[in-house]
Parts: C-alpha cells; sequence; structure tokens
C-alpha cells in the first residue's frame, strides 16, 4: 500500500509541477491525456518502482489532478492545486 501511496503522490507532485511550468509559460494546461503521455516518456523509464505497482495508481492521481483544475475553473475553488 505504501508504494501505490507513493507513486499516485509522485505522479501527483509531477503533474502539478509540469501544469505550473505550462501555466507560468502561458501554455494551454495539458489535459490528463497529454500529462500520461509525457510521464510514460518521461517518467517512468527514470523511475523503475513505477513498474512495481498497478497503472492504476498514477492513473487515478492524474486524473484527480485534472479534476482539481476543473474545480478551479468552475468556481468551486478559486486557487491553483496543492502538493
Amino acid at each position: 500500500m505504501n508504494k501505490h501511496a507513493g507513486v499516485a503522490r509522485h505522479a501527483w507532485n509531477w503533474g502539478l509541477a509540469t501544469c505550473k511550468e505550462i501555466s507560468e509559460a502561458g501554455g494551454k494546461l495539458p489535459s490528463a491525456i497529454d500529462l500520461h503521455k509525457r510521464l510514460v516518456a518521461e517518467v517512468k523509464s527514470q523511475n523503475l518502482w513505477y513498474y512495481e505497482v498497478s497503472k492504476c495508481s498514477h492513473q487515478e492521481a492524474r486524473g484527480n489532478l485534472n479534476k482539481a483544475f476543473k474545480r478551479g475553473k468552475t468556481g468551486q475553488r478559486n486557487r491553483f492545486p496543492q502538493v
């Protein structure tokens, strides 16, 4: 369970940092699918412990991050998602 939680937390933090970089550069925020493609290309190959847990761990984290951004856009929360 600790590994699943660690992968989910890492995926959330990585996705949030990636979105902040893109946002500060004036770009459009990536979707959960776009984040998935970048994560597979950039992160999973460097962090082999991602393969020790179910793929659902990081997929749910990215989906939840996407939901957090959508809540921010609709006014339910007026701030950027937090770490």
